[in-house]
């Protein structure tokens, strides 16, 4: 909301003494509401446990998002069998083409859901329930994408466009879920970082789709 510390110290010499006040009076927290605890340090109240109990499930589903985007980045790929003899689950999640299309469209619509989100927060009035429980909802399908892309992938990089398309969906959901853990001063760095991962997203996606068809 670009609400500047001036803006919310003359507030508060207008009267304004609680989170809520605020809110109402400068527009600040009413978008994401990761600043709500800052808000609360500038007015000297506590914050409602209600937000504590969902900062904490944020916070969860954060640190299992950015857990799971490491270990698919850096663990070893699901080995394949040496013989047609011996196939076991990393070669069904390699090379039976029906798994593969399932889970690459269960991968595409957690990302469509994601995206909701941007949404959601731009246009705030057009939307139901409160946004922090969409936070905590956009935190879970991103880790319902992490697990969808190691049954897609079996946790094998890939090469070329493909190579790039996982990197960059593990840095978003990294980036996201550590934006999700950040305090509310530094939260706009991994919400950039954030960003810049999921632009490429679209047209890689496509490419991987046109491929995936035509080949």
């Amino acid at each position: 909301m670009e609400i500047t510390r001036g803006a919310l110290d003359a507030a508060i010499a207008q009267g304004c003494a609680s989170v809520e006040a605020l809110a109402e009076s400068t527009g600040a927290s009413t978008v994401c509401g990761s600043c709500k605890p800052l808000l609360a340090e500038l007015t000297g109240s506590a914050p409602a446990p209600a937000e504590d109990q969902k900062r904490a499930g944020l916070l969860v589903t954060a640190a299992i998002a950015v857990a799971l985007a490491l270990a698919i980045a850096f663990g070893p790929p699901i080995p394949l069998a040496d013989s047609v003899l011996d196939q076991g689950i990393g070669d069904t999640l390699r090379r039976d083409s029906g798994w593969r299309w399932s889970t690459g469209f269960i991968l595409l619509g957690c990302a469509l859901i994601a995206a909701g989100f941007s949404l959601r927060k731009r246009w705030k009035r057009a939307w139901w329930g409160n946004i922090a429980w969409w936070r905590i909802g956009h935190g879970a399908v991103g880790v319902l994408a992490l697990i969808a892309l190691v049954a897609h992938t079996g946790l094998h990089i890939g090469s070329g466009w493909n190579r790039m398309l996982t990197i960059s969906f593990l840095a978003a959901s990294a980036f996201g879920g550590a934006a999700a853990g950040m305090a509310p001063q530094r939260t706009r760095l991994g919400f950039w970082l954030h960003v810049l991962s999921v632009w490429p997203l679209p047209i890689l996606i496509f490419f991987h789709i046109l491929a995936a068809w035509y080949f």
